[in-house]
């Protein structure tokens, strides 16, 4: 049995939506009037498949220095388990990022936003979350404020020399290199 391609796109869509709402608008639905998560294995396809879902909700797309995201995650097993290498991260967060940058490109409700230009409170970010989010200052200043348990770690020098070379043309296109 072969269906036709639009009816299991259909089906698709229908699934993804019933997958939300069981497991976030039961839950959440009476406490909130606006629902939100934090995914960071989205790629193009999923952002896609996302967008057919809900084609007019807003979608940020956050995006942290490959340094940074690299120092910061925890458990080398993992790791590896996960990107097989520093060179299969740096590919992954290449390709995330640039696809990131075409899908904002084309789409006017997906949104790119640096990690930093919220952890250094940059004005036109904090509004556009605000904005969004339908937040105020006392919403937004007692999460930024609080200190999260990072497992930030010294990288060496070879590492960071690398993850520059892999990523360096996309770092830059995005302001984290001149």
């Amino acid at each position: 049995m072969t269906p036709p391609k639009h009816e299991v796109d259909a089906v698709m869509i229908q699934t993804v939506r019933n997958f939300h709402e069981e497991l976030y608008m039961k839950n959440y639905n009476n406490k909130h009037d606006l629902i939100g998560y934090k995914e960071v294995r989205y790629g193009k396809k999923e952002l896609e498949l996302l967008r057919k879902c809900y084609p007019n909700c807003t979608i940020i797309l956050l995006v942290r220095n490959p340094i940074d995201v690299w120092k910061s995650l925890p458990n080398m097993k993992g790791l590896i388990k996960t990107y097989g290498s520093l060179k299969g991260f740096t590919r992954v967060w290449n390709v995330r990022v640039n696809s990131y940058l075409e899908l904002c490109g084309s789409d006017p409700n997906m949104h790119f936003v640096k990690y930093e230009d919220i952890v250094t409170q940059k004005t036109g970010t904090i509004n556009f979350i605000k904005q969004v989010g339908h937040l105020e200052d006392k919403d937004i200043n007692p999460v930024l404020s609080k200190k999260i348990n990072s497992t930030s770690k010294p990288l060496p020098e070879d590492k960071i020399k690398f993850i520059m070379k892999q990523c360096g043309p996309t770092m830059k296109k995005i302001g984290y290199l001149p």
